[in-house]
């Protein structure tokens, strides 16, 4: 079986007769890996098909580990950043069928970013080097961090036409879902093209969500979750830092999808509460996205949303667009070249409205950095290519043009990324 990772079953339903489409969202199977790479029978493939055979039979254990080294050269960081970086990442997800009986799991995912040399520790992180919006990596979140996103149970019902999971909930790995931009480790790697940032999506936080599936080509989701605590955070270590007068900031967001042959597309609208430092502060909105297979080789994805709040939205935009192109097997198509079904190349372009915290705060950073700017544009192209079935190799470029949402310049990017799933 070949599949891209993560993103491809959280966006598109296995070919089947009756898709399960919940079950495409939040389970991994037991067989998966790119069977058309370059090197498809080595020894390390053959152990880690096997080992996740035989976990998923013997035990109900599946479970997907993706791992990195990360080099970014950044041309015109901010000031006192390093511009070449080296980091070490780690994601994990793992679901346990702890009663079979009653289809009853449990759900835990892990995260970890790590700097490997003492230029890149100084630089307090990747993404504090040009300071927008969109992160340049979405999984480099501290220069030493680790982090538990989610723990939860999650029980099917109504031969598993509903799903309710709750607990401690990453709501990332539910809405906002994408075929093509959607996981650092196989698609783009901005943090803009993996999730909207009009969507304050929360992880880390006590949860619930609600899924059912209406037929074979409709779903829907409702899901709230406390929004107190931050990534490596237990979820009530803010709460405890808070005002006593301020409420408990939250969200409340909703999904409808439509799930066919080609793609996918979704609409999801929300509601939050956040405490901006004097009061409690509702606001809200809602993202359309969609992904579309257009030929063979040939596919697209599109979201676009708007938030009523342009300042106390965590999720960082009271407005964004993106849109990309992948083109898939680029050296077959160009120069014949045998490769992976699974290598593209990816063009993706984003235009956010930054809130407007992240203007310059007086004027004398105002004279340094420019004046404060309406949008940011991050355009990124990656080529991902297989070696192993388990193996890609993954470089990629970024422009982004007023970070932080001001004049100040135009940075750029370069990364390269080794990435092994296993």
């Amino acid at each position: 079986m070949t599949r891209l990772g993560l993103a491809v079953l959280m966006a598109t339903p296995a070919a089947a007769e009756e898709a399960n489409l919940l079950k495409d969202i939040n389970q991994f199977g037991a067989e998966w890996g790119d069977d058309t790479a370059l090197v498809s029978e080595d020894s390390l493939t053959k152990a880690i098909t096997k080992a996740h055979a035989d976990a998923y039979e013997k035990y109900g254990l599946e479970w997907v580990v993706e791992t990195s080294y990360l080099f970014s050269a950044i041309n015109n960081p901010n000031e006192g950043m390093p511009g070449n970086q080296n980091w070490y990442l780690l994601h994990a997800q793992a679901n346990w069928n702890i009663n079979k009986s009653t289809n009853t799991w449990i759900r835990a995912e892990i995260s970890l970013s790590a700097a490997l040399d003492s230029r890149t520790w100084r630089g307090d992180g990747l993404n504090e080097a040009v300071a927008s919006t969109g992160a340049l990596n979405a999984d480099v979140f501290t220069r030493r961090g680790f982090g538990i996103p989610e723990l939860a149970v999650m029980q099917y019902l109504n031969n598993e036409t509903v799903c309710i999971i709750a607990g401690i909930i990453n709501q990332t790995n539910y809405f906002d879902a994408n075929a093509y931009a959607n996981s650092t480790f196989a698609n783009f790697t901005n943090s803009v093209f993996v999730n909207t940032p009009v969507l304050p999506l929360a992880d880390s936080n006590f949860g619930f969500v609600a899924q059912s599936q209406f037929n074979e080509k409709w779903y829907g989701m409702l899901s709230y979750s406390i929004t107190e605590s931050e990534m490596g955070y237990t979820p009530w270590h803010r709460a405890a830092d808070r005002d006593p007068a301020a409420g408990v900031g939250y969200n409340l967001l909703a999904e409808v999808g439509y799930v066919h042959e080609k793609g996918a597309i979704r609409i999801t609208p929300f509601v939050a509460q956040n405490f901006d430092g004097e009061k409690d502060r509702t606001y809200g909105g809602v993202s359309v996205g969609f992904d579309q297979e257009l030929t063979g080789h040939l596919a697209c994805f599109g979201r676009v949303g708007i938030s009523s709040s342009d300042d106390n939205n965590f999720g960082g935009a009271s407005f964004a667009a993106s849109a990309g192109l992948i083109l898939k097997q680029p050296l077959t198509l160009l120069f014949g070249h045998k490769e992976s079904e699974n290598n593209f190349l990816g063009v993706a372009l984003s235009v956010v409205r930054p809130n407007t915290e992240a203007a310059p705060e007086d004027e004398e950073e105002e004279a340094v950095n420019g004046a404060h700017a309406k949008r940011e544009l991050v355009l990124e192209v990656g080529y991902s290519y297989a070696v192993t079935p388990f193996f890609c190799v993954r470089p990629n470029w970024q422009l982004i043009q007023n970070p932080s949402g001001s004049a100040r310049s135009t940075a750029t990017a370069f990364g390269v990324q080794a990435v092994l799933t296993f």
